[in-house]
């Protein structure tokens, strides 16, 4: 049993998910699989689960008694000085079968507590990695929406100076750049947490470098996210299915102590010799077997043991029950979550395409004195409103495809 549950633990650790969005991200997820402190205590907790597997197959320690006459009992064959007693308690047949098999399975639930905890670290990696992602991007249109703005103010500026421009206009595009350096100095402020939630996940330093792509387009939407996938891939019902196999093992193990147990033992009677008589056994030492049987006359708290674990398996039903229930609502709303990403994400395209056509011919007839600067200015913000849009909704696919993973254990 220990040899099958740490095999698999190796092949999970070789086979570790493939996304894709490139290396960089693949070598982050080998990073935290092998780093993450939690990680690392969720599987320590499954090898501690290993050890109750000898400890519930194991028979009762023998007993080894010595009892030494201080006033000699007198035999036959002379005087008992000593007397030495050795015993072994067997359960009754079909016991520490019973009970072996209630701790593999419960080991066997820790591991599937470990695999759901190497698929939250997988998802909170790919999660954080990609809200680092939609940051870095803002930063990136911050930027060129500052550089847009301080053209316009230098194209205004030289209007005035000709004598066909307004001061207003001026200010106007100086209160948007002001804007957006603020915008920029939030977006600095707000990837600092984000990088160091990153590089704990990790388990290294605060301070080291995370690589982010210039672009992530979305990926096409795979058909291995079914339902039946979530119900018969998730680690979290799988662990509490075999909790109820554990909890019916104990079961059968507290009924079989319904049922005597037996013991075998020897005991030898040290016998020292009669002096004042000559006989053949003179002072022979006596060897006698022992058979020893239980008596489970009290009843009553075995039955009430066997009414707890039918509880417990009952309890366990439900709690099962409850989360297919909470997995396949969060199912439906993570592929929601992913379809209305990509309407969102393709009607913002369309929107800026537009808006951008629109930006070169306002901008032009501005440069002729035939437009006015506020609806060039209201237009260039409202294309980085649509590219912010576009940005925030291939976040949010990635961030609903990467709960999917989670849900059907598609990172395993």
């Amino acid at each position: 049993m220990n040899q099958v549950l740490r095999n698999k633990f190796w092949l999970i650790l070789l086979f570790l998910p493939l996304v894709s969005n490139g290396q960089t991200l693949n070598e982050y997820l080998t990073i935290a699989g092998e780093n993450n402190l939690g990680l690392k205590a969720s599987y320590a907790a499954f090898e501690s689960a290993l050890q109750r597997i000898p400890q519930a197959k194991a028979l009762p320690d023998p007993s080894l008694s010595f009892g030494y006459f201080i006033s000699p009992v007198e035999t036959r064959v002379g005087p008992q000085r000593a007397k030495i007693s050795l015993s072994q308690m067997f359960p009754w047949f079909g016991t520490t079968a019973a009970r072996e098999d209630a701790a593999s399975f419960a080991a066997e639930v820790k591991f599937k507590e470990f695999l759901d905890s190497k698929n939250l670290l997988y998802r909170d990696v790919k999660q954080t990695w990609y809200s680092l992602y939609e940051v870095h991007r803002l930063l990136a249109l911050e930027k060129k929406n500052k550089e847009l703005l301080q053209t316009l103010k230098d194209i205004a500026l030289k209007k005035l100076e000709n004598g066909s421009g307004s001061l207003s206009d001026v200010i106007r595009a100086e209160l948007l750049i002001e804007n957006s350096e603020t915008d920029i100095e939030i977006l600095l402020e707000e990837k600092r947490p984000l990088s160091v939630q990153f590089n704990h996940l990790l388990n290294r330093d605060p301070s080291f470098h995370i690589s982010i792509p210039d672009l992530i387009e979305i990926a096409k939407l795979e058909k291995a996210f079914q339902k039946d996938s979530l119900l018969s891939n998730n680690p979290l019902l799988q662990a509490q299915e075999l909790s109820i196999k554990s909890k019916e093992a104990s079961k059968i193990a507290v009924r079989k102590m319904l049922w005597p147990k037996i013991g075998l033992g020897l005991d030898y009677a040290i016998v020292g010799k009669r002096q004042d008589i000559v006989l053949d056994d003179n002072g022979k030492d006596i060897l006698m077997p022992m058979l020893t049987v239980s008596l489970p006359i009290f009843r009553k708290k075995y039955k009430s043991a066997i009414a707890e674990v039918d509880l417990q398996i009952e309890s366990l039903a439900y709690s099962k029950a409850d989360l297919e229930n909470r997995l396949l609502t969060n199912h439906e709303r993570a592929l929601f979550q992913m379809e209305k990403a990509i309407k969102l994400k393709y009607n913002s395209r369309n929107q800026i395409l537009k808006t951008e056509q629109l930006n070169r011919l306002l901008l032009r007839e501005y440069k002729n004195s035939e437009e006015d600067f506020t609806e060039v200015l209201k237009n260039q913000q409202l294309s980085l409103k649509y590219q912010k849009e576009e940005l925030k909704a291939v976040k949010d696919y990635y961030l609903a495809l990467v709960e999917l993973e989670y849900l059907t254990a598609k990172t395993e």
